[in-house]
């Protein structure tokens, strides 16, 4: 089947999405999660994926598999070039992207918010994704990344409400 596929960007893409299902045991959402930093090339031959997400997974450190196949290693290995080469390849973004008819990687539009909850600033999210003309609606993302993980939206805001609630104890009126 992996065979079939033409050479073009959206059918290596395709063969790498295969390739990790198939050796990693990946269900669609867990390969959707994958990040770049999820392949580690260890050695000639040799390629540890790390998945981090299953709802058989009991703690942080996920399950690693090991990818021999030199099919699958050329697969991803490339896939991983041509990601650097349009400069979508930072370790933080996603391994697999939609590729559109012009055979160009569509932009990224979950990683902003994955990227505001792990505490980045609109502007570091925007040159990681480099594909984003707009700081707002970068900053809308992030705003809502770190609502969906509990965290405040804003740490400045948060810590300004919190000093004057504290200076609002401290100052009671006297009776």
């Amino acid at each position: 089947m992996l065979a079939a596929c033409p050479d073009t960007l959206a059918s290596l893409r395709d063969r790498v999405l295969g390739h990790l299902g198939y050796y990693c045991r990946g269900r669609r959402s867990e390969l959707a999660r994958f990040r770049i930093a999820s392949v580690e090339d260890v050695g000639p031959g040799l390629l540890v994926v790390r998945k981090w997400t299953s709802k058989n997974d009991k703690n942080d450190q996920g399950r690693e598999y090991e990818i021999d196949d030199p099919d699958a290693v050329a697969d991803i290995q490339r896939w991983i070039g041509e990601l650097n080469k349009r400069g979508q390849g930072d370790p933080r973004m996603p391994l697999l992207r939609r590729v559109n008819k012009g055979e160009d990687l569509d932009p990224v539009s979950r990683v902003p918010a994955d990227l505001g909850r792990l505490g980045y600033s609109a502007g570091e999210i925007k040159e990681i994704t480099g594909d984003w003309s707009s700081t707002e609606q970068v900053e809308k993302y992030r705003r809502m990344g770190r609502r969906r993980a509990g965290k405040p939206a804003d740490e400045r805001r948060s810590k300004v409400i919190s000093e004057l609630r504290e200076l609002r104890t401290e100052v009671q009126p006297v009776a």
